[in-house]
């Protein structure tokens, strides 16, 4: 039995475990389950390398899985007057320090100004200031698109709900994108494509670099790999756990068709609704977009959850979502230093992951119909609990901070240079839920009652 030191030589003990043992009638043993944090300090001492990085090994877990497991990888310093490491064969740049930026909000834009040049998000706002036939016509899309959904392949590799849409994010000609969903196209009908003595393979990719025409999309394996229906079926993972078996089609969030959720998992990408996509969802809650209506939703992960409707979809997500302004003309540069090699949105999101450090949230991600990236990080549980759910939002929260301040754990990396300006929507909670979670005593909490006790014996005794 523990006991509190008495303030008084001859003070009656406090008996503390009364106030350390959860009451499992009031807090069910699913609502306080702990977190995992596989990084801890000293996780890679025993690593061979006296500099290795660690990070949560999810490879080694299945998907939809909580990863407990870690991995160390050999690191190298950024300098030898540094102690922050990067994994080796990693594509580095040295920080600037004369390169920090304001951001600012117009409207419902963000913007900055970076390296004398200002680059804002290029959503359709509805203002007071706007005419009454001004405001008849606004959509709420980009361009005041309609949401006429006759969707398109572009050559950056994103199926767009619309040509209109494609040609207001990215400026595309009609010869520069085809009619139908990406995943439609053979990107190995050319049988040029490949040189000889190898097999073309379609990998799948989203290219955030301005030469479009250089985002491939398959790549070049040896002969052994022919008899292998596709890169994105050759994981293991997709037969294994939740994934054994599955194979509904579904639509995620990023406006794709996946034969299956785990393929789309694998991809990056949460899951909006079942069956292919047929709809574009509203870009804001002003908006009203029909389309949707004809959409069945799935049931949110948690009855905790209210979940967010990320933009251009249809149903709500449990997570806490991130949009992410970026520089093209960076991109391009990255693509250039990678020697003319495009810059991808899942190499991006990839990195983005390492930052998460809690084992029951994962990050997914796409490239918006509005040109930004929407990070979505989401609890791994099948039903998380309100703690959960919180610690994915604050994981969110620290990735918007670490993108606006440019921290060095983000731009050492030369992938995440182009990255400029977060904003963080917070997923909110049920009142039931969020008033157990005041409920929860705190260390503070169980501090402040032993003092109140102890003051109690004193006057009491007095």
């Amino acid at each position: 039995m523990q006991h509190s030191l008495p303030m008084e030589k001859n003070a009656p003990c406090v008996p503390l475990d009364e106030y350390l043992v959860v009451d499992t009638a009031k807090f069910p043993k699913d609502r306080v389950r702990g977190l995992t944090y596989p990084c801890v300090a000293h996780s890679c001492a025993n690593h061979s390398q006296s500099h290795s990085v660690c990070s949560i090994d999810r490879e080694a877990c299945s998907m939809g899985e909580v990863c407990r497991q870690h991995r160390c990888d050999d690191g190298c310093k950024l300098g030898d007057s540094s102690n922050f490491l990067v994994p080796v064969g990693s594509w580095i740049r040295l920080t600037d320090r004369d390169s920090m930026e304001v951001i600012i909000h117009i409207d419902c834009n963000i913007c900055t100004c970076y390296k004398g040049v200002e680059i804002c998000s290029s959503r359709q706002c509805l203002t007071s200031e706007m005419l009454p036939e001004e405001q008849h016509r606004y959509t709420g899309l980009p361009c005041d698109c309609s949401d006429q959904y006759v969707p398109i392949c572009a050559v950056n590799g994103k199926t767009y709900p619309s040509a209109c849409l494609a040609n207001c994010a990215e400026k595309l000609s009609d010869l520069k994108f085809k009619y139908g969903d990406c995943s439609m196209g053979d990107p190995c009908s050319s049988p040029d494509a490949c040189p000889s003595g190898t097999w073309c393979m379609p990998k799948r990719a989203v290219c955030l670099s301005v030469p479009l025409e250089k985002c491939q999309q398959y790549e070049c394996d040896p002969p052994a790999s022919r008899n292998l229906p596709s890169v994105a079926y050759q994981s293991p993972k997709l037969t294994e756990g939740e994934c054994h078996g599955d194979g509904v089609q579904v639509c995620g969030h990023n406006g794709e068709t996946y034969p299956s959720k785990c393929v789309a998992w694998q991809h990056k990408t949460t899951v909006d609704y079942l069956g292919p996509c047929e709809a574009v969802g509203p870009i804001s809650d002003v908006d009203t977009v029909s389309q949707c209506d004809t959409i069945d939703c799935p049931e949110l992960l948690s009855t905790n959850c209210m979940g967010i409707t990320p933009p251009g979809s249809c149903c709500p997500v449990c997570a806490g979502l991130i949009r992410i302004l970026f520089s093209k003309k960076e991109a391009d540069t990255v693509a250039l230093a990678m020697g003319s090699k495009a810059l991808h949105l899942e190499d991006v999101l990839e990195l983005l992951r390492r930052q998460i450090v809690v084992s029951e949230c994962d990050l997914y991600g796409f490239l918006s119909i509005e040109g930004d990236i929407v990070v979505l990080v989401t609890p791994v549980p099948k039903n998380p609990s309100v703690v959960e759910i919180e610690v994915c939002n604050r994981e969110a929260v620290k990735l918007e901070a670490l993108i606006n301040t440019r921290s060095p754990l983000l731009v050492s990396y030369l992938q995440l240079t182009p990255l400029l300006a977060a904003s963080t929507r917070k997923v909110a909670v049920t009142e039931n839920s969020a008033a157990l979670a005041l409920c929860r005593p705190t260390y503070l909490q169980l501090i402040l009652l032993f003092v109140c006790i102890c003051l109690q014996k004193l006057l009491k005794d007095r």
